[in-house]
């Protein structure tokens, strides 16, 4: 072979150096490319920043911002403009909410001061101010609520805790107080209610008003663990413990309803429904037990339902319990008098 003759090895090399040239050239340029579209991308943000500040719309202002920041993470000059632009929009909130408030626009200042406190968690000024608010107005709105429950008039109960609601979106009393309005709107055929049980609970989750409440939307061992949560907070609470017996009963825990059901009877011997539960209680206990009933379970059942109707005469479950008491260990007559006395009634629960 002739040293004029161009060698395979050399010629690979030079394929070799031409491919990298080309694909450094290729990466160079699309490095360009995106370092331009970046550059563009970030002119944008800042200029829609600064048009979203001059409308006064800070919210678009900050994700302007933000995204400006996402494609330069370090440009201090863009976190100073937004720190400052967050401030003069906080400083403008509480002078709105002043000016609200000069015009005993509650809600208005109450908005603002929330909104102002969204920027600065914690800020004295506006906790202060918007703390005044709630303790000047709330106990009056809060008295009209209780005022609209005495009379049932339960649009007007939800209309006043909603007032309240817009003032103080933190106020568990005026969320539960509207979930049971609106049980009453709606005969418990809706969960609207239960998302206000929800949102008290969120706020406070130990709240035993709502959480009774919230079980009643529940069955079986979900009833019984929210009940159980409830009488955590509030051990002396009866009711309570008559309806954590109520959902036991359900799944046949027999023993531990009837438990329950004294516990209720031991805080609050007027209780009637847990009269008359731990009644159906025993009755299915004893039927359960010995097939047919005794003489003594009858008399024990009877004497919780009695109990029952001594307090509350129309009360559905004790009528219910005994008729199905006289269809075992009783006379027909007896059993339809009673039945037809708890069909005349309104069942309170499910």
């Amino acid at each position: 072979m002739s040293n004029n003759e161009p060698q395979p090895q050399n010629n690979f090399k030079i394929i070799v150096c031409v491919v990298v040239g080309i694909l450094t050239i290729y990466g160079v340029a699309n490095l360009w490319r995106a370092h331009t579209k970046n550059q563009s991308d970030y002119n944008e943000a800042l200029a829609w920043a600064k048009i979203a500040e001059l409308g006064g719309d800070w919210d678009a202002a900050d994700v302007a911002y933000k995204r400006a920041l996402s494609i330069k993470p370090n440009d201090i000059a863009v976190k100073q403009l937004r720190e400052s632009g967050a401030e003069r929009h906080f400083q403008d909130l509480l002078s709105e909410g002043k000016a609200a408030e000069g015009v005993d626009n509650w809600e208005g200042a109450s908005a603002a001061y929330q909104s102002a406190l969204k920027l600065k968690p914690g800020d004295s000024k506006a906790e202060n101010r918007k703390n005044s608010i709630i303790n000047r107005i709330n106990p009056e709105l809060m008295s009209e609520a209780k005022e609209a429950e005495q009379k049932k008039d339960w649009d007007a109960v939800t209309n006043a805790y909603d007032k309240v609601l817009k003032i103080d979106s933190q106020n568990k009393n005026a969320w539960y107080g509207k979930g049971q309005a609106l049980e009453h709107l709606m005969h418990g055929t809706d969960n609207v209610a239960l998302e206000c049980f929800n949102k008290a609970l969120e706020i406070d989750p130990q709240f035993p008003s709502a959480l009774i409440a919230k079980a009643g939307y529940l069955r079986g061992m979900d009833a019984v663990i929210c009940y159980s949560k409830a009488l955590e907070a509030d051990p002396q609470n009866d009711g309570a413990w008559c309806w954590k017996g109520h959902e036991l009963l359900r799944i046949d825990r027999i023993d531990e309803a009837i438990e329950c059901y004294d516990q209720a009877l031991k805080i609050n011997p007027q209780n009637a429904m847990a009269w008359a539960f731990k009644g159906d209680a025993l009755l299915q206990h004893g039927i359960k037990i010995n097939i047919i009933l005794t003489t003594e379970c009858f008399a024990r059942v009877k004497q919780c339902c009695d109990r029952a109707l001594e307090i509350d005469p129309e009360n559905y479950a004790a009528w219910d319990t005994m008729a199905r008491t006289f269809d075992v260990f009783g006379t027909a007559e007896e059993a339809k008098a009673c039945r037809q006395k708890a069909i005349s009634l309104t069942k309170p629960y499910e």
